[in-house]
């Protein structure tokens, strides 16, 4: 079978389950014959040799189970940088490089930042590749995803500045004041995890589950973490579209001014909170 040949045929079996067929397609046939854009453009008349075959038929079937792309293909882009992901690791999604470009304009050369449920560490690698000198503690209690998160921090030269921590956030004790706390924390309310779409499933519900209102990590952060911050210092969060408001309204009572921004759909997305007055640890 040629490149082509598999091309047509993995396109028609993706129609069932994304409108998305041509990329995920090249996605697939790229990752199992390590092939660059250019050469991917150019091998469509190339033979396919049985054992690759085997491995992209391999591939197909679990994304027609409902695998993940990216778990299939173990990396994906985020920020304009590779990130190694895979099961047991919240996947990196468009939506929180808002997280990464709000925290890269805001801080300064050798500034520091921590990056509570950090996951594959997405976030931190994009902030360090674009801050000079910054430094960060990462957080998370999930030993699968810090797996990603040593992997992303040596792939990037990044183990000089990058603090990689296995703890509950409920828990952790910085070592020192940050100039910025940044969280993609779980936010899905616990009842509405068995509506979301089978791929979605697949991801760690460590992850996703943010309690009975989706809240239970605002809580955390917003009472424990105002102590943590320097002058001026702030929290940056991402937030689903149902939990801005209540989001913002835990940051307030807490003793923050806080803003809602709206991602590239419109929805609200991001909760940025400043601290009246300086907190003592």
């Amino acid at each position: 079978m040629t490149v082509r040949e598999f091309k047509a045929l993995c396109a028609e079996e993706l129609l069932k389950i994304t409108d998305n067929t041509d990329f995920e397609t090249e996605q697939i046939i790229r990752h199992v014959l390590k092939l660059s854009k250019n050469d991917y453009l150019l091998s469509r008349n190339r033979e396919i040799p049985d054992k690759k075959l085997g491995k992209l038929f391999e591939a197909l079937n679990k994304r027609k189970d409902g695998v993940p792309l990216q778990y299939i293909c173990k990396e994906w882009d985020f920020y304009g940088l590779r990130i190694f992901c895979g099961e047991g690791c919240l996947i990196p999604r468009q939506e929180t490089e808002l997280i990464a470009e709000e925290t890269i304009k805001r801080l300064k050369k050798r500034g520091h930042f921590i990056d509570l449920c950090t996951g594959s560490g997405c976030i931190s690698i994009a902030v360090l590749n674009n801050v000079k000198l910054s430094s960060v503690q990462a957080v998370d209690k999930s030993a699968k995803a810090l797996k990603y998160a040593f992997k992303n921090c040596k792939y990037h030269n990044l183990e000089d500045r990058m603090d990689i921590i296995r703890c509950d956030i409920a828990k952790f004790v910085p070592k020192r004041k940050a100039d910025i706390i940044v969280a993609n924390p779980p936010y899905i309310k616990s009842g509405f995890i068995e509506m979301l779409p089978t791929e979605v499933k697949k991801e760690p519900r460590i992850a996703l589950d943010g309690g009975e209102d989706g809240l239970y990590f605002y809580r955390i952060i917003a009472g424990r973490y105002g102590r943590y911050l320097k002058k001026n210092g702030i929290i940056i969060c991402e937030t689903g579209y149902d939990t801005a408001n209540g989001a913002k309204k835990i940051f307030e009572e807490n003793g923050f001014d806080t803003e809602i921004y709206k991602d590239y759909h419109g929805i609200d997305r991001m909760c940025v909170a400043k601290l009246k007055q300086e907190l003592t640890v």
